[in-house]
């Protein structure tokens, strides 16, 4: 079976969880064969994203957002290559083909109950396109959910299919000394709650510290940082994947403050490679990761702090829940993604055909 992914994520995004996602969908079904999917795609946009470049083994290069915005106009013209099934990988109006069984994929309902901060909003066209497609893929049942209460009208057939967190193969767990680094994955503005981060630093002694792996901090950043005395805490990185695992590695735990979230891939990533995690207590957290966290309030400061000075303090109560993070993580693999996804594509070309008899 032939499946279309169009390039639309790979050109909005540099590097991020969504073109993640698809690329180590593709990275599966080129190196497993068995699963009966070949993918296809055009290779000019995908050494535009750090991950598609990796997982076909492209030298990735940047561009300025304008030379992306033109060449993202320039392929919502071009034809769809062959294919039997074309799944779509955001939400552009412009890149909908109906010439053959067509899917898409749900990550959150987050811009709707949260808004969006940024110059456009590329979701604008999410309810139309949800819409239209013949099924959908949910990466959790809460962002299922969520649609359901705030889109009604779509009609649609929903599939819940996880991600997963990064592969350990080849990456060597280490026994991690008692570190009092802590490390904050990602995005960090608006729902993200960063700051949130930062102000619990400031309620514990110097000897702790944060890491922020992600984008160059902001002016509003730096002020806070420096309003709080944390300049000689707090380190912002921009790592690559091996480079993120040594930093998970090297800390005493995942901090996650975001109020919400479609999935939370550092949260699983964390859970992979023995790293406790901190996090909020919301609805999705406790979905994927059930009893497998130390929670707090979200948007309460004063938990955190607690929560980060429990954990490094008492390293021995650790092994509880460490060990049920291990299990609970364990359970989710790209492979195994790929292959209820392929399924998920069988059915829809099953469901179609019968429907034209």
């Amino acid at each position: 079976m032939r499946v279309y992914f169009d390039p639309q994520i790979f050109i909005l995004q540099k590097h991020g969880g969504i073109s993640k996602y698809f690329a180590e969908l593709i990275r599966q079904y080129l190196n497993h064969p068995e699963l009966g999917v070949l993918p296809v795609f055009r290779k000019l946009p995908m050494r535009l994203n750090v991950h598609a470049a990796d997982a076909l083994g492209l030298r990735h290069f940047d561009l300025p957002r304008p030379l992306r915005a033109a060449i993202f106009a320039l392929f919502a013209l071009s034809r769809e290559k062959k294919a039997n099934i074309t799944h779509q990988t955001f939400y552009s109006r412009y890149y909908v083909r109906k010439k053959r069984p067509w899917t898409t994929t749900l990550y959150d309902m987050i811009p709707e109950t949260h808004g969006f901060n940024g110059r456009r909003n590329p979701h604008l066209d999410k309810s139309q396109i949800l819409g239209m497609a013949d099924h959908i893929i949910s990466i959790s049942a809460t962002s299922a959910s969520e649609m359901r209460k705030l889109l009604p009208n779509v009609e649609a057939t929903i599939s819940v299919i996880p991600l997963a967190g990064r592969s350990i193969t080849g990456v060597k767990v280490l026994s991690r000394p008692c570190s009092r680094q802590f490390l904050l994955v990602g995005q960090r503005g608006g729902y993200k709650s960063g700051n949130l981060a930062l102000e619990a630093l400031s309620k514990l002694d110097s000897s702790h510290s944060l890491v922020l792996a992600g984008p160059a901090l902001s002016d509003q950043e730096r002020k806070l940082i420096e309003s709080l005395q944390l300049t000689d805490r707090v380190r912002q990185r921009s790592p690559s994947d091996s480079e993120l695992d040594l930093l998970y590695q090297q800390s005493c735990a995942l901090v996650f403050p975001s109020q919400t979230e479609g999935f939370g891939l550092p949260v699983l990533e964390s859970m992979t490679l023995g790293v406790p995690v901190i996090a909020a207590d919301n609805d999705v957290n406790r979905e994927i990761s059930d009893d497998a966290l130390f929670y707090f309030s979200s948007g309460d400061s004063e938990a955190l702090a607690s929560q980060m000075k429990l954990v490094c303090s008492d390293r021995e109560s650790l092994a509880g829940i460490l060990e049920r993070a291990a299990i609970i993580s364990s359970s989710y693999n790209w492979y195994r993604t790929a292959e209820l996804t392929a399924e998920f594509y069988r059915e829809i070309q099953a469901s179609l055909s019968f429907r034209a008899k």
